[in-house]
């Protein structure tokens, strides 16, 4: 059995394929698999991995950092030869570094002939032999002391010929407190077998808490590196010795908690004893997570919404144009009859009159005037139909010239009695013969009347009465024509001067016509500077009001004549027929 569908079913079956359908896989699609993104913890990596580079490029920013101060203090010693220099001068040249470079708390210089010269900032200002100074001296000293510095000599000296340095990390007793510090040393030239030149530097930690991490921070935000450039305003990075996370040694920005998300040893030698960590600012992974969710999810429900808009707009469209399609199927089987009964009228007419049927010449008459009558209504509607092919192509063109309007509603009247009369309809004309001359189309306006009259009295039923008038206010020329036909209900009052729209109402289904004749009509006044209103009651009439504008010389005149009246409506009589 196949199934007839009307057009508009057939698209709402193919929208819901084509576009509701897609939509809600994707709703579902989208909700599994962001459901599945948070359940597998896949963003929680991604940040991770993201964050575990972050603090990388912080030790290597770290690391790089040092090598310029051992680069600066290098060049300060390589400048002297030292191996002939006698202990007072090796002293004087570590005193003058230490005070050149802040990052310094203490210089060191170790040659394996005289040992080990070393002084600190602490010791420097106060010209005295401090504790402090005697414990980096011992260290120092035990350090030259032992078999795997004196295994990496060789290597120590390879590599300060090519500009690169060591570096350690000692925990050392300060204040009570075991604080890591990190020892910093190079080869000296020449690069002798058997002669040992050493210097070096003992990083102040009080500077590299607040100058040495704070400053790396900022170069990781200002200075790309190797594609290392990193955005820290929505991160914290803290770094603390290791074993005391309270004990923060420097933070990117301020801490608000200590639950931080990602942390490492930032490697070994200098900083063995450091630990980094790294969190977002004011959230956690799980909440940057459900935030991503979040944000996801209410894009795709933005797009499903604009999807579903454009359908429904589509749809609306659509059933418009389907709509339109079925009005002009109407509308060519309207027509179709409105062209059939003229013509057959015509055809009857003038096959009797060729047949010598009627002798009377007074009846001979009657039949050509029939002829000519039925001739001008199938002329009107052609007309109708060929103004409304040319204003849809945007051809319409109107020939305004200086007319007198009065006179085109009299003539026009006239020319559409005959059918009236015949019909039995009583017409009553009330026009003002002092109406100023107005530009206008002469054809355009009478087609406008004579599609008015039509109107009127083929929605006529047992009270055959139709009134014309034509008067002015102030500002302008009024037609008003009205009947007691119908009516039209208000739900179809704004829809009528709409292109093959016909109302609902039965008694207007049964009645043959274009629906092309009120939308003449408005495209005709508009044209003309005017406006058409309506006022209509079902059961009681319709009453259709042409407003046309009057040149500002009349206008004026009118006013200057009425000071005290210039607005309202004058009704002159000055024209009166009644046709029973």
């Amino acid at each position: 059995m196949k199934i007839q569908l009307s057009p508009k079913r057939k698209m709402i079956m193919i929208w819901t394929v084509a576009i509701i359908l897609p939509i809600v896989v994707l709703i579902v699609f989208e909700y599994i698999s962001l459901s599945n993104i948070k359940s597998t913890h896949a963003i929680n990596a991604v940040i991770q991995r993201d964050f575990m580079q972050t603090l990388q490029v912080v030790e290597r920013r770290s690391t790089e950092k040092l090598r310029v101060y051992a680069k600066a203090l290098d060049d300060s010693f390589s400048s002297t030869d030292l191996t002939t220099a006698s202990t007072a001068q090796v002293e004087t040249q570590v005193d003058q570094a230490l005070r050149n470079f802040n990052f310094a708390d203490a210089v060191f210089y170790y040659d394996n002939l005289r040992g080990v010269v070393v002084n600190d900032r602490i010791s420097l200002e106060s010209r005295t032999q401090c504790e402090s100074l005697t414990l980096k001296r011992r260290l120092l000293e035990d350090l030259f002391k032992t078999e795997q510095f004196h295994d990496s000599v060789a290597m120590l000296k390879t590599d300060a010929a090519r500009g690169e340095f060591r570096a350690i990390s000692i925990a050392m007793r300060h204040n009570e407190n075991e604080e890591a510090q990190i020892f910093v040393y190079f080869a000296l030239p020449p690069f002798q077998d058997r002669r040992v030149q050493i210097a070096g530097y003992l990083l102040d930690n009080n500077f590299l808490a607040k100058q040495f991490f704070p400053q790396v921070f900022r170069e990781m935000e200002t200075e790309p590196s190797s594609g290392e450039r990193r955005d820290l305003r929505s991160t914290i990075i803290a770094i603390h010795y290791m074993n005391q996370p309270e004990n923060v040694i420097a933070s990117s920005q301020p801490i608000d908690s200590y639950n931080f998300e990602v942390g490492r040893i930032m490697g070994y030698g200098p900083w063995r004893f450091f630990v980094s960590e790294i969190k977002p600012k004011g959230e956690t992974i799980e909440g940057i997570a459900n935030h991503y969710i979040r944000w996801n999810f209410l894009l795709v429900t933005f797009i499903v919404i604009v999807l579903i808009v454009g359908m429904l707009l589509t749809l609306g469209n659509m059933a418009r144009e389907i709509q339109l399609a079925q009005l002009k199927s109407d509308f060519v089987s309207n027509v179709s009859h409105e062209l059939k009964t003229p013509l057959a009228l015509i055809r009857l007419f003038a096959e009797t009159l060729e047949l010598n049927r009627i002798k009377s010449t007074d009846r001979q008459k009657d039949y050509f005037l029939i002829i000519r009558k039925e001739s001008e209504r199938l002329t009107q509607l052609i007309n109708n139909i060929l103004d409304f092919s040319r204003i849809e192509a945007g051809k319409k063109e109107y020939k305004f010239e200086e007319e007198d309007l009065a006179g085109i509603v009299t003539e026009t009247i006239e020319s559409y009695r005959y059918n009236l009369e015949q019909l039995g309809f009583a017409l009553k004309v009330e026009v003002d013969d002092s109406l100023p001359p107005l530009r206008l189309d002469r054809d355009a306006i009478s087609q406008a009347i004579l599609n008015l009259l039509n109107n009127a009295q083929k929605y006529s039923q047992d009270d055959k009465n139709i009134a014309v008038a034509v008067t002015r206010n102030a500002h302008e020329a009024l037609i008003v024509i009205e009947d007691h036909g119908i009516g039209i209900a208000k739900a179809d009052q704004k829809k009528i001067f709409e292109k093959f729209y016909r109302a609902s109402n039965s008694l207007i289904q049964d009645t043959k016509g274009s629906g092309l004749g009120l939308s003449l009509v408005e495209h005709i006044i508009k044209a003309h500077g005017g406006t058409i209103e309506l006022e209509s009651r079902v059961g009681v009439g319709s009453k259709f009001t042409i407003h046309l504008p009057l040149p500002t010389e009349a206008a004026e005149s009118y006013a200057s004549e009425h000071p005290s009246g210039a607005e309202s409506s004058d009704t002159p009589s000055d024209h009166e027929e009644s046709v029973a």
